[in-house]
């Protein structure tokens, strides 16, 4: 079977048509609220921090967290 090669190609949101930008920012919103809500949850039940903050990363289902410090220069 024949592979193709896939070029990584980045998109400016604006650039989108109407329907789609509306999606897209449907779903950086919803990002938002559910790593809010997962860092709350993970306060909240001690396993993170207070004074720590979430990065996450996200490949298809599987997602990637990692607690991390404030870092002032």
């Amino acid at each position: 079977m024949a592979r193709e090669e896939l070029k990584w190609q980045n998109i400016d949101a604006d650039d989108l048509p109407a329907e789609v930008k509306k999606s897209f920012d449907a779903m950086v919103e919803a990002e938002a609220a559910f790593k809010a809500d997962l860092e709350r949850l993970l306060k909240n039940e001690g396993h993170m921090p207070e004074d720590k903050f979430l990065v996450m990363s996200r490949k298809g289902k599987r997602l990637g967290c990692s607690v991390c410090e404030h870092v002032t220069r």
